[in-house]
């Protein structure tokens, strides 16, 4: 992570491949990773640290609810997560046939689109 004035806060090195897609919870407390690991990561960046991991490489947090995200893996399937829940909420596993590389949330959070 770095500021905007080019000044390096902190790297995260917890990945085994690239990392492709990164995004900030609504409140700013939480950063998702998505990689070609097929792993997305969430992390607590108030202390820096790694609190979940879930499969997929997609990712989208909810533009409403602030602790609900959403993934999107190499298989087609779509997970539903909450923070500090190591258990899916839901599972599509065959919400695509092929893999999914990225998600949006309508702004009011009551559409999800897949690509």
């Amino acid at each position: 992570m770095q500021r905007l004035d080019n000044v390096w806060l902190h790297c995260l090195h917890d990945h085994k491949n690239s990392v492709m897609a990164v995004q900030w919870n609504k409140n700013g407390n939480w950063l998702l990773t998505g990689s070609r690991d097929h792993v997305i990561k969430l992390y607590d960046v108030r202390m820096m640290r790694e609190v979940q991991t879930f499969r997929g490489q997609a990712l989208a947090w909810h533009p409403v609810h602030e602790r609900l995200s959403v993934s999107g893996g190499g298989d087609g399937a779509l997970g539903y997560w909450l923070v500090n829940n190591d258990r899916e909420l839901a599972l599509l596993e065959q919400a695509h046939d092929m893999a999914i590389w990225t998600l949006e949330w309508h702004p009011l959070g009551h559409i999800l689109a897949t690509g």
